[in-house]
C-alpha cells in the first residue's frame, strides 16, 4: 500500500469517526430531552432553570444541556423560562447555585470542627431551602427514593460531623439561593459575590 492509499484510508476512517461522534451527540441530546420532559412531569412548578441546575448537579455537561434543550425548544416552538446564569464567587472560585451551597457548608464545618448535627441544622435552618432543607441527616435522606437527585451523595461531598453524617441539598433556584447567600453573609460572615451574565 502506497502513501496515497494510506492517506485515503486515514481520511475515510476519520470521516467515519466523525459520523459516529455526531450520532453519539444526537443520542445524548435525545436522552437529555427525555430527561427534561420527565423532570417537568414529575416536579410541579419545574422549569428549564431548575432542570438545568439539577442536571448539572448530576454531572451532565452544561453545553450539552443547552444544545439539546435549545434545539428541542426551537423545533417544538416551546417558550422556555429564561435560565438564570448567575454564578457565585467564593473562596477564589466560581460556582453554580448548588455547588456554592455545598462549599459554603463544608467551609462552615471546617471553621467549626466540633460542630454537631444539631448545631449545623441550627446554623443552616431548613426554611432557607424550603421543603427539603439545607442539610439532612444521611440516614433520613437515604430513605428517599430520589435521594441521589436531591442531595450531594458522593463520598467527598458527605458532611462528616462528631455525631453523624449529613447530606447537603442540591435543589436550589433563584429565590432560595438568595436566602442562603444572605444567611451566609449576614450570619456567618462569608464573602460571596454574584457574577451576572458570565456565559
Amino acid at each position: 500500500m502506497n502513501d496515497k492509499d494510506k492517506s485515503r484510508d486515514i481520511d475515510k476512517e476519520l470521516k467515519e469517526k466523525e459520523k459516529e461522534l455526531e450520532l453519539l451527540k444526537k443520542r445524548v441530546g435525545s436522552l437529555i430531552v427525555r430527561l427534561f420532559n420527565n423532570y417537568l412531569e414529575k416536579n410541579e412548578g419545574a422549569n428549564y432553570e431548575s432542570f438545568f441546575d439539577w442536571a448539572v448537579g448530576l454531572g451532565i455537561d452544561e453545553d450539552e444541556i443547552e444544545d439539546a434543550i435549545g434545539s428541542y425548544v426551537y423545533n417544538t416552538e416551546i417558550e422556555p423560562t429564561k435560565r438564570d446564569k448567575t454564578r457565585y464567587f467564593f473562596g477564589n472560585d466560581i460556582y453554580l447555585k448548588n455547588k456554592l451551597v455545598l462549599v459554603v457548608v463544608k467551609k462552615y464545618v471546617e471553621d467549626h470542627p466540633d460542630c454537631t448535627i444539631e448545631e449545623l441544622e441550627k446554623a443552616f435552618p431548613k426554611s432557607i431551602q424550603g421543603s427539603i432543607g439545607v442539610v439532612v441527616k444521611k440516614e433520613i435522606a437515604d430513605e428517599r427514593k430520589d435521594c441521589a437527585k436531591r442531595f450531594f451523595v458522593k463520598e467527598k461531598e458527605i458532611i462528616h460531623l462528631k455525631n453523624g453524617d449529613m447530606y447537603v441539598c442540591s435543589q436550589w433556584d433563584k429565590k432560595n439561593i438568595s436566602n442562603f447567600v444572605l444567611l451566609a453573609r449576614k450570619t456567618h460572615g462569608y464573602e460571596i459575590e454574584e457574577i451576572y451574565n458570565l456565559d
